[in-house]
């Protein structure tokens, strides 16, 4: 199977805000259509128009007469790769923020808006140098088992739910458009959240961690595979929700991952092992990836159910102590899950360029799922 790291890979760590620093290149369409033969193809252009081009008034040629097309979402699939992510970006950012410690959204209707509320015990507590260290030390166990997958995940999370649903390059266009973007909104939220929490990573605790990559310089808590891995499972369950469910029916993924046979419950597991492997790794403590679970749970739930004009939404609230400290696992998760609260949505309409990239997405699931 054809890895999708060229195309996602998970897009959120290559700039985490769409990229917007390299939209100037836009102009440029993504790709340069003339080869390189030790000449520049600007003066190959330059002499070809001097030489063969009629003297030009200045005026516009009276057959040509261009489209300005008004279907937007014909517009955006004309558009190259990194502004057709930016116009997406700028749709769906702003319905989602990292106030302080916390993840809050415009779509729910009572102020604060909280969608998240995240409360770490503090960086010198036991619950870090005792309880979750030794989750990291068991987990370590694993690592010879595990070497591959956590190589492979550091820039490509999107291949193993992709494999999950058979998911295609050329097939799925908007489905992984529409997931990327969520990569890329996870990034947007998880690092400032980061940054507010400053947590230490598992290796700043003990040099025997040893982990197997690279430790990033950032913080460790919320978990960024994990807030990104539980976004594209839930916002895939809520794809294949959206097709068997009447629109304004509320989505709720803690229902859907109940029946372990079933396909949200497969996309839920691979999301929990793309966490824990961080775990194992070295590079984080379970509860980082609690913390980022929920993000990622909470951001595509009230997305899904946004775009479906769903009434409520699922709002969290998790303060781990540590006679509370366990290792990830979606039992462990589910059994958060459930304690949940919900919230009201504020009924604003959706975009209509999202609804747009939103239905498409839908008519390419492949059937049977």
């Amino acid at each position: 199977m054809v890895t999708l790291a060229g195309r996602a890979g998970r897009a959120g760590r290559a700039g985490r805000a769409g990229r917007a620093g390299r939209a100037g290149r836009a102009g440029r369409a993504g790709e340069d259509l003339f080869e390189d033969y030790g000449g520049s193809s600007a003066d190959a252009l330059l002499t070809t128009r001097e030489g063969e081009m009629p003297v030009w008034n200045g005026e516009a040629d009276p057959a040509l007469k261009p489209k300005v097309e008004t279907d937007l979402f014909v517009q955006l699939d004309k558009l190259a790769k990194i502004p057709r992510e930016v116009v997406i970006d700028t749709r769906v950012f702003p319905l989602f923020e990292a106030v302080g410690e916390n993840v809050e959204s415009k779509l729910l209707q009572d102020a604060p808006h909280r969608l998240v509320e995240l409360s770490p015990p503090p960086p010198e507590d036991d619950f870090w140098r005792k309880a979750e260290l030794r989750h990291v030390r068991d987990a370590a166990d694993l690592r010879n088992d595990r070497l591959n997958e956590i190589g492979f995940q550091i820039d490509d999370i999107t291949t193993f739910f992709a494999a999950a649903l058979r998911l295609d390059v050329e097939r799925s266009e908007w489905t992984l458009e529409w997931l990327e973007a969520v990569v890329r909104l996870c990034g947007y939220i998880e690092f400032p959240l980061k940054f507010v929490h400053n947590i230490p990573r598992p290796g700043d605790y003990s040099s025997r961690v040893y982990a197997i990559e690279q430790t990033p310089l950032h913080g460790s808590w919320p978990s960024g595979h994990a807030t990104e891995a539980f976004a594209i499972a839930t916002v895939l369950t809520g794809m294949i929700f959206a097709r068997t469910h009447a629109t304004n029916e509320e989505f709720r993924a803690r229902d859907e991952i109940a029946d372990p046979n079933s396909v949200a419950n497969l996309l839920f597991r691979i999301a929990t092992r793309i966490a824990d492997n961080r775990t194992i790794g070295g590079l984080h403590f379970p509860t980082d990836s609690y913390a980022g679970a929920l993000c990622g749970i909470a951001i595509g739930e009230a997305l899904v159910n946004h775009l479906r004009e769903a009434s409520q939404t699922t709002v969290f609230n998790y303060q781990p102590v540590e006679a509370s400290s366990i290792d990830f696992s979606l039992s462990n998760l589910a059994a958060e899950l459930s304690s949940a609260a919900l919230a009201d949505l504020d009924g604003s309409a959706p975009d209509p360029l999202l609804i747009a990239i939103w239905e498409q997405a839908l008519d390419e699931l492949p059937e049977g799922i």
